[in-house]
């Protein structure tokens, strides 16, 4: 049995946010579900007195990654949506006779115009 999923851009770029944001969540998640007497770390005293951690169980790697990659995906997801051709992500508005401009359609498909004239055409009306 085989499955094929015909996925559109958009929802290619849902998923791989969301994939992004759970792996963060999930690394940090991991960390909050060790008891914390696992995280009572022994320390270590130095040359002149103070006191350090021996290991630290949040490493800078776990915030380079919590920043960078939804960072990182967001800025791909957003700049490989402006190099596609297709405009998914934005409605087509227009209603069709290339004016530009928007209108309302009945129930019955026929358009009517609800926003009145149009403020550079000289305020003249559809």
């Amino acid at each position: 049995m085989k499955l094929e999923l015909e996925l559109s851009t958009r929802e290619q770029y849902i998923i791989a946010l969301s994939l992004s944001v759970g792996i963060v969540a999930g690394l940090w998640f991991g960390i909050l579900m060790i008891p914390p007497r696992a995280l009572d770390v022994p320390m270590r005293f130095l040359d002149d007195g103070a006191v350090s951690a021996s290991y630290y169980p949040v490493t800078n790697t776990h915030l380079f990654i919590s920043a960078a990659l939804p960072l990182a995906t967001a800025y791909l997801v957003r700049n490989h949506a402006r190099d596609d051709g297709t405009d998914e992500l934005t409605p087509d508005r227009s209603d069709g006779d290339g004016d530009g401009r928007d209108c309302a359609h009945d129930l019955d498909g026929s358009s009517t115009r609800e926003f009145g004239p149009h403020p550079l055409n000289g305020g003249e009306s559809a």
